[in-house]
């Protein structure tokens, strides 16, 4: 009997220790952390790879869900023992709401913890206008979230829509400069509601004023519905005696704008919005902590008419949070510099873009030397790279151009007799004391017989230093040809530029030209008004030769040809023509006979 009882009790402890194994994977182990953030804005510092610990595990993990998903180990998250890391390249891929994330052992499940997702990123574009002040605790919340501590006994103002008659709130904002509007996010929450927006619908006016006192409607309606986007924030709305709490998660509810253009100014904005019905709201939070004073301004229209939110205990003065974001648009004036006239403005310019550059002025006595970024034009604007992103102000740098005027005679004689065609002259300026780029007009003359040719040689140079150069000085000769019979002049000149300076410290200009002869390489010392160049054409020497350009004129007088001078090499080739055509004959006869 005693070895029975012993068998019995070990029978039974066994059944209950198998027991208890069959029940203890069905029973959820004590979690490391019941629930974690994940913020899809890849900017913030939740955008990260969750990673969770778990000691209490019966073996190895078989299955990971996210919701009904199952993540593939190594792709959407890695092992290390009983260390779990979810990679954040796969979290990034799901809807911002709650999810739930799951791990099994033998297709049980052993551990599971909440994932709330929120995006920080709640606008997209340039922000323009910026009034976002909620959060007052970061990280002191629910979970670790963002705290936002309500500055009175209340936590936000009706923004719902109920009726016709249903409550909205406005508030101003200030563009610093022209833009174009594409998206406004404004803030709300549903009491009660969970980490997923309840938000359904968003209804939005754009007043030239405000709507208070007489403000005009220049954009939107409050029945079309332009909800872009809506998510939580990562921020839980409280109280100092509520905190913390997860009543109240504030949402971010933006509107997409189709491309609304305004000019830079303050202009009001009225939103309403539909949710559930179930929850109590929507309500709009006002902002806390650090405001600008002075613009504390914001209304509420409740019970038909337009309240404002100041001046009680209840009601302090307030801000609705919000944030405008769109394209700047920008301009770019053009400043002459004092000469010229300026260009139109171009005005529009969306922020980062390059600019086409207009057409160039003009100044006479100038030359255009580009658009520069401040008025001393030290550093050229780019057209093809340099991009705006504000208003700026082109600046247009002028050369100055100096002309030198130089008269001059060119001289022709003819000796009896000799035979002339016309000759085109050529003169030209050397020996600068530096090197001087330059252009020349009005410098080649064409003689056609003996007499004085008149002309006027002008030498235009441009460049910052330009002026330094020409005073210096230069010569002048003229080119010599290559004509037969002609004695070229072989005279120079020395040019001396007389210069004076403007009034009002205008550029220097040349008042006259001095031209003093060089004999024997050295210049004269009285001053000539006119450059002389003297040329001399005489009759061409007949040259001793059998080329036809040497024969004197009489050997082909009037184009007659010299009797019997093309038919003498026919006299003595007539016998060698006979001699070779009898050889030819006796080889023929000679070849003939051998071939017999």
């Amino acid at each position: 009997m005693k070895k029975k009882s012993i068998c019995c009790k070990i029978t039974v402890a066994l059944l209950t220790l198998i027991l208890l194994c069959t029940l203890l994977p069905s029973i959820a182990l004590a979690s490391p952390n019941d629930t974690f953030l994940f913020d899809t804005n890849k900017a913030g510092n939740r955008y990260q790879n969750i990673t969770i610990t778990l000691d209490s595990l019966t073996g190895p993990v078989t299955k990971v869900l996210l919701d009904s998903t199952e993540l593939t180990a190594g792709t959407d998250y890695t092992v290390s023992d009983k260390t779990f890391t979810l990679l954040k390249e796969t979290l990034d891929k799901y809807a911002v709401a709650p999810h739930t994330v799951s791990f099994f052992v033998s297709e049980t499940e052993q551990y599971s913890f909440s994932l709330y997702y929120m995006n920080s990123n709640i606008s997209s574009g340039t922000v323009l206008f910026d009034q976002f002040a909620l959060i007052t605790n970061p990280g002191e919340g629910a979970y670790g979230a963002d705290n936002s501590v309500a500055p009175s006994d209340s936590y936000g103002y009706g923004a719902q829509f109920i009726d016709a008659a249903g409550n909205s709130v406005a508030d101003d904002f200030i563009l610093p400069s022209d833009a174009t509007i594409t998206q406004m996010t404004f803030f709300a929450y549903q009491t009660n509601s969970s980490t997923a927006s309840t938000i359904q619908a968003l209804h939005v006016r754009i007043y030239d004023g405000n709507p208070m006192t007489g403000g005009t409607v220049i954009w939107g309606n409050l029945t079309d519905n332009v909800l872009n986007q809506t998510g939580w924030t990562g921020i839980y709305r409280g109280t100092t005696t509520s905190v913390p709490d997860t009543f109240r998660p504030i949402m971010y509810v933006t509107a997409a704008i189709p491309n609304l253009q305004l000019n830079a100014g303050t202009y009001w904005v009225e939103y309403q919005m539909v949710g559930l019905d179930s929850l109590p709201g929507p309500w709009t939070p006002q902002q806390v902590g650090a405001q600008t004073p002075g613009n504390l301004n914001a209304i509420q229209y409740y019970n038909s008419v337009w309240n404002v939110l100041s001046g009680t205990t209840d009601h302090p003065i307030m801000d609705f949070a919000l944030r405008v974001s769109g394209v700047p648009l920008f301009c770019a004036n053009f400043d002459v510099n004092g000469h010229g006239s300026a260009p139109a403005a171009i005005t529009d310019i969306p922020s980062g873009q390059t600019i086409t550059a207009p057409a160039d002025p003009a100044e006479d006595g100038y030359q255009f030397g580009g658009w520069f970024k401040e008025p001393e034009c030290v550093h050229a604007w780019n057209f093809a790279t340099d991009t705006v992103a504000a208003d700026i102000t082109l600046y247009a740098k002028w050369i100055p151009i100096y002309t030198v005027q130089i008269p001059f005679t060119i001289n022709v004689q003819q000796a009896d007799g000799a035979s002339f065609l016309p000759e085109t002259l050529t003169l030209e300026p050397f020996d600068f004391t530096e090197a001087v780029p330059y252009t020349l007009t009005g410098n080649t003359v064409t003689v056609n017989g003996a007499g004085s040719y008149n002309g006027v040689l002008t030498l235009t140079i441009s460049g910052d230093d330009a002026l330094r150069k020409l005073a210096s000085g230069f010569s002048l000769r003229q080119v010599p040809g290559n004509s037969s019979g002609w004695n070229y002049s072989e005279e120079t000149w020395l040019v001396s530029p007389v210069l004076a300076e403007g009034s009002a410290g205008e550029k220097l200009s040349v008042t006259k030209t001095d031209l003093f002869a060089v004999v024997d390489g050295n210049a004269q010392t009285t001053a000539a008004v006119t450059a002389t160049f003297s040329n001399h054409i005489e009759k061409p020497a007949l040259v001793s030769s059998d080329s036809a350009s040497s024969r004197p004129a009489s050997s082909d007088s009037a184009g007659t040809p010299d009797t019997g001078s093309s038919a003498s090499p026919f006299l003595w080739a007539l016998p060698a023509l006979t001699f070779f055509c009898g050889a030819a004959m006796l080889c023929i006869r000679r070849r003939q006979r051998s071939d017999e």
